[in-house]
């Protein structure tokens, strides 16, 4: 059966939608954790905890399946041949699979017999996890683009991790202190991945930084068609796209040369393209006043036969 495209549409934005929920519910997961911290927010109860981990998993499964559904291009994501960002965001959901149902009660107690394995356990996968919906969210530039955008998103990230390096209030007196100290204390490695963590949100703020993640993490070999409607796009000056023409620093197509092995090339065909369409129909500089939606990989590499 053959949907209308503005279903297939309003599909493709629903799965955004739930995409950007689902990263909204696990940063807010280490913004409020469950122990009270100093640099933490007001903490959620256990069960809310485990609530929010529930609507984080439901609403990025979500988001995976449908935008399955709505572009089957998108199984292209699936292969190795995906950019660097993606393959961010897979690894993320497997993480939060695994941060979510061996939490559950009657789990929890089989694979953790005392609780301090469990919290470290989940600190471990935490501190992988967020950084890596950051760098999926940034990346994908739907919803968040642009350098205040990406500081507001990585520097809550990067907050929100070193804040569990921060132990609760202590309230009791110095001996129950130092005692609850010593029991509460982080292992060294863990310190060291929290602050690791934190640095790898803040380092999406380098110039390039989502550009080299647009990189496929291996090359394709063949590259997806491409269609570009020209008599769309005539507001566009002929030179943002064939910057040849005026400084002659290409005579190949545009692929052949942007996949060539020119050392001034610093990305290729896949990463600099899709940066560049995208970006401008995101964020269009002036004196464009309009373009069309990004409603999926079909826009413009045509539907899988």
């Amino acid at each position: 059966m053959k949907f209308p495209a503005t279903v297939i549409a309003f599909a493709w934005e629903i799965a955004q939608v739930l995409g950007a929920l689902a990263a909204v519910a696990m940063l807010a997961l280490c913004v409020a954790p469950v122990r009270r911290r100093r640099l933490a927010v007001a903490p959620l109860a256990l069960p809310r905890h485990e609530l929010v981990g529930w609507v984080a998993l439901g609403t990025a499964l979500g988001h995976v399946l449908l935008s399955i559904g709505a572009d089957r291009r998108v199984l292209e994501h699936l292969k190795a041949t995906a950019p660097v960002y993606e393959w961010a965001g897979l690894v993320a959901l497997g993480l939060l699979l695994l941060l979510t149902v061996p939490a559950t009660e009657s789990l929890r107690r089989r694979l953790w017999p005392t609780h301090r394995p469990f919290r470290l356990t989940h600190l471990v996968l935490s501190a992988i996890a967020l950084p890596l919906v950051v760098a999926h969210v940034v990346t994908t530039g739907r919803y968040i683009h642009g350098l205040v955008l990406t500081a507001i998103v990585a520097g809550i990230a990067a907050l929100a991790l070193v804040g569990l390096l921060a132990g609760r209030p202590r309230a009791a007196g110095p001996e129950v202190r130092a005692g609850a100290a010593r029991g509460q204390a982080l292992p060294s490695p863990l310190i060291a991945l929290l602050l690791l963590a934190a640095a790898g949100s803040l380092a999406l703020l380098y110039p390039g930084a989502t550009l080299a993640l647009r990189e496929g993490l291996v090359r394709r070999q063949q590259p997806l068609r491409v269609g570009f409607p020209h008599e769309k796009h005539t507001e566009v000056n002929c030179i943002r796209c064939h910057h040849n023409y005026a400084d002659h620093t290409g005579l190949e197509t545009c692929i052949g040369c942007h996949r060539s092995a020119r050392a001034d090339l610093k990305a290729g065909a896949e990463a600099r393209f899709h940066e560049f369409c995208v970006g401008c129909h995101r964020a269009p500089e002036p004196p464009l006043s309009k373009h069309g939606p990004t409603t999926g990989c079909t826009t413009c590499h045509g539907p899988v036969r």
